[in-house]
Order: C-alpha cells, then sequence, then structure tokens
C-alpha cells in the first residue's frame, strides 16, 4: 500500500511541468510568468521544511493530501493566480506527505530496510513517470479541469493506500 500511495503522490508533483506551455498561451503571459508554477514547488518544499512537525505520520499524510486536492479545486477558478495558488498548495501539499510516506518505510519494512527502501524509490520514480507522462494526452481532450480531475483520481489512490497502511 505505501508503494501505490507513493506512486500517487509522486505523480501529482510533476503535473505542471508539461503545461507551461499552455499556462503560457493560455494566460497570454511570458514563458517566465509561466515558470512561476514550477518555481513555486521549490517554495512550497521550503516552506513544508519550516512547518513540518512530530504530528504523526498519519496527520501528516492526511493533512498533506487535503491541501493538495484543495489546491488542485482551487487552480479551477480560472486566473493565473488563483491556478498559481492552486498549484502551490498541491505541491505544498504533496511536499508534506512525501516525507511522512517515506518515514513510513522504516517503520514498515521490520527488517528488509534495503529491499523496502529499494521499492519505495522504484514507485517514487514511476509516480515521477505517470505524473510527467499522463498529464498531456488528459489536457488534449478534457482541457485543465481533466487534468485537475485525474490528480483528484491519483490523490485518492493515495489517501486510501496510505490510510490503509496506516491502520495496519
Amino acid at each position: 500500500m505505501l508503494f501505490i500511495g507513493t506512486t500517487a503522490v509522486i505523480s501529482d508533483i510533476y503535473v505542471a511541468q508539461p503545461i507551461l506551455p499552455v499556462l503560457k498561451r493560455e494566460f497570454s503571459v511570458s514563458p517566465t510568468v509561466a515558470s512561476l508554477a514550477v518555481s513555486l514547488n521549490i517554495f512550497a518544499l521550503a516552506l513544508t521544511l519550516l512547518i513540518y512537525s512530530p504530528h504523526g505520520r498519519q496527520r501528516m499524510i492526511h493533512v498533506g493530501l487535503i491541501t493538495a486536492a484543495f489546491g488542485l479545486l482551487v487552480s479551477l477558478w480560472g486566473s493565473l493566480s488563483t491556478s498559481v495558488a492552486g498549484l502551490f498548495l498541491l505541491c505544498l501539499g504533496l511536499f508534506i506527505t512525501q516525507p511522512a510516506a517515506s518515514a513510513l518505510v522504516g517503520d514498515k519494512a521490520r527488517g528488509n530496510y534495503g529491499s523496502a527502501s529499494s521499492l519505495y524509490l522504484f514507485f517514487y520514480y514511476l509516480g515521477g513517470s505517470v505524473g510527467a507522462a499522463t498529464p498531456g494526452p488528459i489536457w488534449d481532450i478534457w482541457g485543465w479541469s481533466g487534468v485537475v480531475a485525474l490528480c483528484l483520481c491519483i490523490l485518492m489512490i493515495a489517501l486510501i493506500a496510505l490510510s490503509t497502511l496506516c491502520r495496519e
């Protein structure tokens, strides 16, 4: 379950990168302004380091996934500023979730740390590949609302998988 959740979480982190040319065109902004959507990933990561706390991994996972889902919904409001704010919340939520999920590997491995860590990293990069490749074709058919729907489905899979794992 941890590995399914990891794939889902990491796939959503990369959703903004393939759509930068579309952001530029749809909102009539320069490439520099459109690239803020990706730059905010780094700011969200830095902010996460400040707010990450010892409230427990399960709580951080749930808070992160809900924050990410809220960010996706905010991005649907249509202006560039709300789209960028929504993508920032998406990244913030995912960067809250990822270290907590990563920490669960050590908790759940029960002595097989090398194998568990290898599997975790495999699914981490698999999720990144899915997140980089999937939004483009979805955008071509359903636009941004289709990409948001895809990401919300992926977040639900992550929430279910990680919630199940946390109860074990």
